[in-house]
């Protein structure tokens, strides 16, 4: 389909009157300045597209203009087909996340109106925003123009629940009285149980309206009762309890996360969409801003710099801060507490700040599946609470005036809602932490195990200083084997009946084929990215290992095994080329650079195969076995086994164990032997 150019000057019209709709609520700090919402470009794309076409017709786009790490983001399909009929330039709008969450700005507008030949002038548009009312009003005239079937018309719906889908396909969709509609974009959670006039195609919700109250409950919020009539000694009593419970809560300790952009992807957001279930206040320098329930904020640089660099937000009661700009793995977080941004010069910070418990309550979920159940909950809880605990006290993350992120790099945070479960753990296990000679530890865990664990040995830590922490076979039938011996870890790890806890489990075992060819070519990339980084070393002619400063391999000749830490995870690489020959001694660098993008593993999974997260090999829990052709070194198939780093727990090893009867106390002392769980309170 190619619009007319009369179409195509109504779709700028449009795009003018989606960059006012979506982008204005004004609030006044001052009573002078004010700060208006703006519409983003994909918020934008959305509106104009369905003036013109489905979504199934935008799905059905020839051509994908963005990354394909982006191409489940919601924009995508809208932005797409505006980019194949012209609408939009990608050489002057990037075909980007980062792009697409960006405000539409009057200049932009402005250059696509005179594009589209719609006659009018539209300088002014470059020195002012867009207005919410003007965003509406234009799109009011598109619609005249072109939807003479009033296809896009305001409708009733009933809010019944969100639909939280792990598949992002199916995500942005919300059960009606009416059946299933979709909301890309935008914020409905505020509308559940409630009765709202939306603007829709079909099912596409393009605007909420309004909130629609029953003539009960209109009747009833106009009746003037006496204050007696509604608290009476027993809701007092209840208030009392509330105010108690309020304050124990504000004596926990809290903690400070640094909130990542979407999908983890960074630490600094070009911009923040923020919005509330409940009504909600923007603050800076000692003065504030209120929100009704359901207002959206976008907060970008112009804002944070009219703030003077710092605003907090703060939900009413117990209503949470969602950050529409902000994906995981279930869709549009909400965070308790409250939210805090802070300008870098790159861009804005992100920081949760939130009580402890109520922090765990969005780890354990994130960490460990609530299929597991109670009792596995429970030991990932007191670890997580720990491993907390001790961040809280060490400061090693002020650069950011935080504590932990919410990603891998310490622990996954609100990534899954709370669980019924989890939080029943969290609860259950108040206060309780692993203790060593008095002294909290910092209990390290990971996912999958080869069946044996290792210990901090291999991060270059003396093991007698972490007594806690050993290597140890994660086996009901036990028994010590000498790992480190490569005869015997390859054939241990070649054999996928070895008797372990996590025997069945996807990462038990995998297996992959190395061609040394494709390795030459990733191993100059990643030597590159890696030089001068701890791990990659040269050795000196009295056989001293000393960092690399300058790596400059050659063609692969040969990689080997020199040595094998506790448990059989290997402590030193060797990997000999045409030129020079390094020794990588760190286990992160000898996963990042014999891990691959994209490598496929074959393993226990019910697929058979997996990639690895983060292109690291799985585990440095492995074997090589060349493969020749003529006599000549061609390759190699790495036998490996276990997922992480291999110190401390296993997590899918408790989960085996609950489910044997063990309780999370005899979980936690098995994999940290010596301990005692003591709680905090």
């Amino acid at each position: 389909m190619v619009l007319p150019k009369r179409c195509l000057g109504k779709w700028l019209i449009l795009i003018v009157i989606i960059g006012c709709a979506v982008g204005i609520v004004i609030v006044s700090f001052t009573g002078k300045k004010e700060i208006n919402h703006r519409v983003t470009r994909g918020q934008a794309a959305k509106a104009i597209a369905l003036v013109f076409t489905t979504r199934e017709e935008c799905l059905n786009t020839e051509k994908s203009y963005f990354h394909v790490k982006d191409q489940d983001a919601w924009f995508v399909p809208y932005m797409n087909y505006l980019y194949e009929k012209g609408v939009l330039d990608e050489n002057k709008i990037e075909a980007t996340r980062k792009s697409a969450e960006k405000s539409l700005n009057g200049t932009e507008l402005a250059e696509i109106l005179d594009q589209l030949k719609i006659i009018g002038d539209w300088d002014y548009l470059k020195k002012e925003e867009l207005t919410e009312e003007l965003w509406w009003r234009v799109y009011d005239r598109i619609l005249e123009s072109y939807d003479t079937k009033k296809q896009i018309a305001p409708t009733i719906l009933t809010i019944q629940e969100v639909l939280r889908q792990q598949d992002i396909s199916e995500a942005w969709q919300v059960e009606t009285d009416q059946g299933t509609y979709r909301f890309d974009g935008l914020a409905v959670d505020y509308y559940i149980g409630k009765k709202i006039r939306v603007l829709c195609k079909g099912n596409e919700i393009i605007r909420i309206l309004e909130e629609i109250s029953d003539d009960e409950i209109h009747k009833e919020e106009n009746q003037t009762v006496e204050p007696e009539t509604i608290i009476d000694s027993g809701e007092s009593e209840k208030d009392g309890e509330e105010e108690e419970i309020q304050e124990a809560k504000d004596q926990e300790e809290k903690i400070r996360v640094l909130i990542q952009t979407s999908d983890y992807s960074g630490k600094v957001h070009d911009s923040v969409i923020i919005t509330s279930s409940e009504s909600f206040t923007l603050g800076y320098e000692e003065k504030t801003q209120h929100y009704e329930a359901g207002s959206l904020v976008t907060i970008d640089r112009n804002l944070m710099e009219f703030a003077g660099g710092r605003l907090t937000a703060q939900a009413d009661g117990d209503g949470r801060i969602q950050l529409l700009s902000v994906h995981r793995a279930s869709g549009t977080p909400e965070y308790p507490g409250n939210m805090q941004f802070y300008l870098e010069e790159d861009g804005i910070i992100v920081i949760n700040e939130v009580n402890l418990e109520d922090y765990l309550c969005l780890v354990v979920p994130s960490e460990m599946p609530a299929s597991y159940g109670l009792e596995a909950a429970k030991v990932q809880a007191v670890c997580a609470r720990s491993y907390a605990w001790k961040k809280i006290h060490e400061g090693v993350f002020q650069e950011y005036e935080a504590h932990v992120d919410d990603s891998t790099s310490y622990q996954v945070y609100n990534n899954i809602p709370a669980q019924e479960v989890s939080t029943e753990a969290v609860r259950q296990t108040k206060g309780q932490m692993i203790l060593y000679n008095k002294q909290v530890v910092q209990p390290y865990y990971f996912s999958t195990s080869c069946g044996y664990t290792t210990n901090s040995e291999i991060w270059g830590a003396d093991p007698n200083d972490y007594p806690y922490i050993v290597a140890q076979p994660v086996s009901p039938s036990g028994g010590e084997l000498q790992l480190d011996n490569e005869d015997i870890f390859c054939d241990f790890i070649r054999d996928w009946t070895y008797p372990a806890y996590e025997n069945g489990y996807a990462w038990y075992r995998w297996h992959y084929t190395m061609d040394l060819s494709e390795m030459n070519i990733q191993l100059e990339e990643r030597l590159r990215v890696l030089e001068d980084a701890d791990g990659v070393n040269y050795m000196d002619p009295n056989g001293m290992l000393l960092p690399v400063k300058q790596v400059n391999l050659g063609d692969i000749q040969s990689i080997e095994v020199m040595e094998r830490g506790k448990g059989g995870i290997v402590r030193l690489l060797k990997i000999t080329g045409s030129k020079e020959t390094i020794y990588i001694n760190k286990e992160i660098t000898i996963r990042k650079l014999i891990g691959a993008p994209n490598r496929t593993y074959q393993n226990m999974s019910e697929e058979g195969q997996q990639v690895s997260e983060g292109d690291h090999l799985p585990s440095a829990f492995f074997c090589l076995e060349g493969i020749w052709e003529e006599e000549q070194l061609v390759g190699y198939e790495v036998y490996g086994g276990g997922n992480g780093h291999g110190i401390g727990m296993t997590q899918n090893g408790v989960d085996a164990m609950a489910k044997s009867g063990k309780t999370y106390k005899e979980i936690l002392e098995f994999f940290y032997p010596s301990i005692t769980i003591e709680s905090m309170y």
